[in-house]
């Protein structure tokens, strides 16, 4: 699947929930070669301040790496999880080569990629370089 064409779906689907007084929800997208396998929201509960949902966007990649997460994950291509940050008013995108277990992060806004991190590894913490976009 192509990455432009996931975040469009994906700023469409924020665009319906803003001004609602709504969280996103984060969702996980499994394809394969030519198609859409599942979509899944990732659920969050209750107020909780920003680090615990920055902790739990790691651990709910975590659990992609290692295929835990849904059944789904043993026969897709690449997973493609979103979560929506309020503090900083952008979408991750978290695209994981389902083979290799390559991670690549892109941070965007309304459909627009505003930094990329390929490679990405669980333990840098990208959010300094959040703060001035």
């Amino acid at each position: 699947m192509d990455l432009n064409v996931m975040l469009q779906i994906r700023a469409q689907g924020l665009a319906q929930v803003f001004g609602q007084d709504e969280e996103p929800i984060d969702m996980l997208f499994i394809v394969d070669s030519s198609s859409v396998l599942n979509i899944s929201g990732i659920p969050y509960e209750g107020d909780f301040p920003p680090s615990y949902k920055y902790n739990v966007r790691k651990h709910v990649v975590g659990k992609i790496l290692d295929k835990s997460l849904s059944p789904y994950l043993q026969i897709g291509k690449e997973a493609y999880f979103f979560s929506y940050d309020s503090v900083y008013d952008v979408d991750y995108a978290f695209v994981v080569n389902l083979s290799s277990l390559k991670i690549d992060l892109y941070i965007s806004r309304n459909g627009k990629v505003l930094k990329k991190y390929y490679n990405f590894n669980l333990s840098t913490d990208e959010r300094n370089g959040l703060m001035n976009l």
